[in-house]
């Protein structure tokens, strides 16, 4: 993700992570991103050029928040627990980034490797 270091780059990722959980990807729209994070639909478009790119850097930070989670749990029994009680939003991310991965190019590679 380009910019990731950019505070308004970080700042647009999460309200799109937020709009994405909100409303899902079939009503994720850019400028209903850029109300959520308080900046204009120019400062999104300066570096997504369309939802299927922000969509795609969205997955990335969603691969890597899972791989984190995962990786500190020891067996099949403590992930399920943490599936029940803490993973609840990260795994509704992943479900609609695997959804989104159907229908857009830039999506599919990322939500294959989940």
């Amino acid at each position: 993700m380009q910019g990731e270091h950019d505070p308004t780059t970080r700042d647009l990722v999460k309200g799109a992570r937020d709009e994405l959980l909100s409303v899902g990807q079939a009503a994720f729209t850019m400028d209903a991103v850029a109300r959520r994070s308080f900046y204009s639909a120019g400062a999104l478009y300066e570096r997504w050029p369309d939802r299927a790119d922000l969509l795609a850097d969205v997955a990335r930070t969603v691969q890597v928040d899972l791989e984190r989670e995962l990786d500190g749990l020891s067996d099949a029994a403590t992930a399920i627990t943490w599936a029940l009680e803490e993973g609840g939003q990260l795994l509704a991310l992943v479900g609609e980034v695997l959804l989104a991965g159907h229908s857009m190019a830039p999506v599919r590679p990322l939500a294959i490797d989940m």
